[in-house]
């Protein structure tokens, strides 16, 4: 790479750059200690004293300052007020390369920076070479000091600071594309946001509170505030950050983990309550603290032990709730508390066994509410308390039978909330309290009944809470209260209709409770705060988060391609940006708007690829632009004729890739050019015949890379180029043999990326070249040997780009690394 201009403020440095600087400026007055190399070994320093904090600049754009090349074992420390506009920049990416060009790329532990004093937070790793970033919060309030240590010498270069991580999906990502400024994406997803992993804090604004909290890596059913800035949480998870936590969790004000409680339950702890020193929990589990507990038990606050109160349920418990000197349980058991109860029960907070309390319902019960005067119970059941109650009803605290209140639901209830005389409920209704109502409804508390406020949902909601002018609903909905809102809304109290405040997540929640200002929010979702859109998106490279374009297909986008100005995609949609378009559709780069090509395929396009002024397309279609084209065609690139060029695929068509003089095709067919050609061929550009190029594969073909001399693929195939090779093979572009190259993946690939001598690889596979790998790979190619590069996708890895350093990934993950982050994440390449 070459050397960049260097101020010459900055020529007195030997061993430090401080960052300190706007676009491409210099501080002259700001103070800087030069530190010397520490040599090897870990080293702590805080880049000398801060100047004032008038001195420094607003960071609202992208500020990149240049670095001063540095020796092997030197430092680069240096400060800068990465908060000033009030947004936690989480993520450093660092142009500068080693002695081969290629970039270093690291991250900075995300924590907010406030006050004043020194909050220091642990180094990072940055890649295989040892290079780390370290940061703290500086004595000046809102700044935050960073130092970056590398074992082998960095060239000069420059460091750009960018907000937070990349955002994910909540659906898979099928394409990838990029150009110098975006990522695009097309796959099947309707929301993009933050991996904030399945429980966030939120406040009035509908911002997150607390944004260095742990991701917890599985799903939140339910969140209790500890009352101190905190919240037990629990559900279906086994990590919470960094630490193992089995279902159940105590998170500190801080963001940091209660080392001291750690409960480690064996099964779904669904229902959480807190009663001065004891946490009661309740699930599917039957050891919970080490101790034999049977659904349901009670915790201590200060050791997470269980107590010595047990009522050992036959049967799931769903949820509970603490009055006076009892605690309802509700669920699917049978027996609890020594006694038949039939899913719903009393049980003394003493001695943990049922008192005489013995209602009874008929089906599975789901939510409880106790108020004064009676118990609110919400489930399946059509009899309760010896009288049919439909989904819905209250019991006598007292006798324990169903009183008059009788809202009659016409599905099942999954949540309830009381305020002033209203009980609110949610679930899968239509008509409760003798009125229509769609999944949310408030009935009058004495009456039962249906008030005027009906929001009306368009799915169920699972979980309610009342704020101070609103109702909380989070759920499994997309649109609520007359507006679009994605699994989670504010709805006005007096209107029912959605407020402004705004929080959408990415999957359904089933936990919502709201503390003073402050919304704790859990559920199966893996991102809060971001926004909906229709299987397309773009991500800004800079910031790693979306840009405003917004195209929106009606269905899952399998193919995207980039010419000019202008995004071809292909895919299984009907309409895109509202208006008809089949399968194949243009959109504007830039504003996301439809262009007038429009070739209308009759079937599914799965690849793409752009040669000049031709669009080749490829998919399981067998006609396009009104003439008959079997499932491959070549289109003209402005105007979206179809042109004469007709391979006729005897199958699907999975990839293709352009050569010299040919468009090499993969997938499921075995006859194509006009000839018998199994899974794989090379067609002539001009007259679409298929050449003598012939690997012969012995089953489908989904990935096509071409360099150079030699075609890398992937599939479903055991044999190719006459030779075995499991699912990856190289092979020669003159004579279609199969090179020496033989990874031996175990299990499907595909799709496939090239640079540098490496070859990347995605997929279904476990295991490549005898290495444990799990979706993904990096594998030389002088050698085929695997490189320690190791994302560790939970699932299939299915678009791969290399672009500046980083590698994109899409899929149908949830989790890269062992961090939260579905469908799509940016990887540095290894170094």
């Amino acid at each position: 790479m070459s050397t960049p201009y260097i101020p010459s403020c900055w020529k007195q440095l030997s061993f430090v750059v401080v960052l300190a600087f706007g676009l491409g400026g210099c501080a002259e007055d700001v103070p800087t200690t030069p530190i010397e190399a520490p040599g090897e070994g870990e080293h702590h320093v805080d880049g000398g004293p801060l100047p004032e904090a008038d001195v420094w600049p607003e960071v609202d754009a992208e500020p990149d300052v240049m670095s001063q090349a540095v020796a092997e074992h030197s430092w680069i420390v240096g400060t800068s007020n990465v908060l000033a506009n009030g947004v936690s920049r989480s993520r450093i990416t660092i142009g500068m390369g080693d002695h081969e060009g290629k970039p270093v790329v690291g991250v900075i532990p995300e924590f907010v920076a406030s006050g004043e004093g020194n909050d220091y937070a642990p180094c990072t790793p940055s890649n295989e070479k040892g290079i780390s970033i370290c940061a703290m919060r500086s004595s000046v309030a809102g700044k935050k000091v960073l130092s970056l240590t590398s074992p082998v010498e960095l060239q000069s270069g420059t460091v750009r600071f960018v907000n937070g991580e990349y955002w994910a999906a909540n659906g898979a990502v099928y394409a990838i594309a990029e150009d110098e400024d975006s990522i695009y994406l097309g796959g099947a997803f309707s929301y993009v946001g933050p991996p904030t992993g399945s429980f966030v804090a939120v406040d009035s604004g509908g911002e997150r509170v607390n944004r260095q909290w742990p991701k917890i890596n599985g799903s939140v059913w339910a969140v209790v505030p500890d009352g101190q800035g905190g919240s037990y949480v629990s559900g279906e998870f086994n990590t919470v950050g960094e630490e193992p936590r089995n279902r159940l969790a105590h998170i500190l004000a801080d963001g940091s983990i209660n080392p001291n409680w750690n409960p480690d339950a064996n099964g779904s702890v669904y229902a959480l309550a807190v009663d001065g020193d004891v946490v009661y929990v309740a699930g599917l589990f039957t050891s919970i603290g080490g101790q034999r507990r049977s659904r349901i038990a009670a915790l201590r606050r200060d050791t997470g032990m269980p107590t010595e109160w047990n009522p050992d349920a036959d049967h799931w418990v769903y949820t509970i709730a603490v009055d006076d000197d009892v605690v309802y349980a509700g669920g699917r058991f049978e027996t609890i508390g020594g006694q038949r109860r039939e899913r719903i029960a009393a049980l003394s907070k003493q001695t943990g066994e049922a008192t005489d309390w013995n209602p009874g319902a008929n089906n599975t019960v789901r939510a409880l509410l106790v108020n004064d005067e009676a118990v609110i119970v919400g489930g399946l059941f059509t009899t309760l308390g010896q009288h049919r109650r439909s989904r819905l009803g209250a019991l006598g605290k007292h006798d324990a039978l169903a009183t008059a209140w009788n809202p009659q639901a016409d599905n099942a209830v999954f949540a309830l909330a009381q305020q002033d005389g209203v009980i609110y409920a949610g679930g899968e209704f239509s008509s409760i309290g003798q009125a229509p109502r769609a999944f949310v409804a408030a009935l009058d508390a004495e009456k039962g009944v249906a008030t005027e406020w009906a929001p009306g949902a368009d799915d169920t909601v699972l979980a309610l809470a009342v704020g101070e002018d609103v109702v909380y609903a989070g759920g499994r909905f997309s649109k609520i209260g007359g507006k679009v809102r994605g699994n989670l809304a504010a709805l006005s109290i007096e209107t029912g209709l959605a407020s402004e405040w705004r929080h959408d997540a990415g999957d359904t929640v089933v936990a919502v409770v709201s503390v003073a200002d402050v919304i704790y929010v859990g559920g199966y979702f893996t991102s809060s705060g971001g926004h909906v859109r229709g299987n397309l998106a773009a991500l800004s490279k800079d910031s790693g988060q979306l840009t405003a374009w917004n195209p929106r297909a009606s269905d899952a986008v399998s193919a995207l391609a980039i010419k000019d100005d202008v995004v071809y995609l292909g895919g299984e949609f009907a309409s895109v940006a509202g208006e008809p378009r089949s399968h194949v559709a243009a959109v504007s780069k830039t504003t996301g708007e439809l262009t007038d090509w429009n070739p209308l395929a009759s079937d599914t396009v799965v690849a793409l690829k752009i040669d000049e002024e031709v669009v080749y397309v490829g998919g399981m279609f067998t006609e396009i632009g009104g003439q008959a084209r079997n499932r491959i065609a070549a289109l003209e690139r402005t105007s979206g004729e179809v042109l004469a060029w007709n391979p006729d695929a005897s199958g699907a068509i999975e990839t293709l890739a352009i050569g010299r003089d040919v468009v090499y095709a993969g997938g499921g067919f075995t006859t194509i050019g006009g000839a018998r050609r199994n899974y794989i061929a090379a067609l002539n550009k001009l007259s679409a015949a298929a050449t003598g190029w012939n690997p012969d594969a012995n089953n489908w073909v989904y990935a096509i890379a071409v360099e150079e001399a030699v075609l890398y693929t992937g599939g479903h195939f055991t044999q190719i180029g006459g030779e075995a090779r499991n699912y990856i093979a190289a092979l020669d572009i003159n004579s279609a043999k199969a090179t020496a190259w033989d990874p031996d993946a175990n299990n499907w690939v595909y799709t496939l990326a090239v640079d540098e001598n490496v070859v990347y690889v995605g997929g279904f596979f476990t295991m490549i070249g005898g290495v444990n790998r799990n979706h993904t790979a990096a594998v030389r190619m002088n050698d085929a040997a695997v490189l320690d590069w190791n994302p560790d996708a939970t699932w299939t890895v299915d678009a791969m780009v290399i672009a500046g350093g980083m590698i994109y990934l899409g899929g149908e993950f949830s989790a890269i690394g062992g961090t939260t982050q579905r469908g799509f994440a940016a990887i540095a390449q290894p170094q």
